[in-house]
């Protein structure tokens, strides 16, 4: 143990000065430590999120809404976890914010398609046919 990770067990414990209570300090910094939580996963890679599995929802009907605030009609044409495929007639495609009421971020666009990817990764319980965005 390191004596910085003492150090800064002590400025918080009251009374740590007789050797009994240093050694109840101690074993509270060890447990604290032991009960870190554990490293978050890294994202996941280009070929695992081509293997997740795409749909489209029963509702394909949603809404986009630009910077400016300004809400337009869209079609979804696919989802999957990380992301979502519309047809729109935005113009400026690169404006969208908000597709129904998830975050996004513009990846690419083809005519009035354009990709967009989720800014945090729909829950695995979320990606199903019934999904409304």
């Amino acid at each position: 143990m390191s004596r910085f990770t003492l150090f800064f067990a002590k400025r918080f414990v009251q009374d740590a000065t007789d050797a009994e209570n240093e050694l109840s300090l101690k074993a509270k910094v060890r447990l604290i430590a032991s009960k870190r939580s554990p490293i978050p996963s890294p994202p996941a890679t280009v070929s695992e999120r081509k293997e997740n599995s795409h749909f489209v929802p029963v509702k394909s009907e949603t809404s986009v809404t630009l910077k400016t605030g300004e809400k337009r009609d869209a079609r979804i044409i696919s989802v999957s976890r990380y992301g979502v495929a519309i047809e729109t007639e935005v113009l400026r495609v690169k404006d969208v914010i908000l597709i129904g009421s998830t975050k996004v971020l513009f990846v690419r666009s083809a005519g009035s398609r354009a990709m967009f990817k989720f800014t945090r990764p729909l829950g695995f319980k979320l990606c199903n046919s019934q999904l409304i965005l």
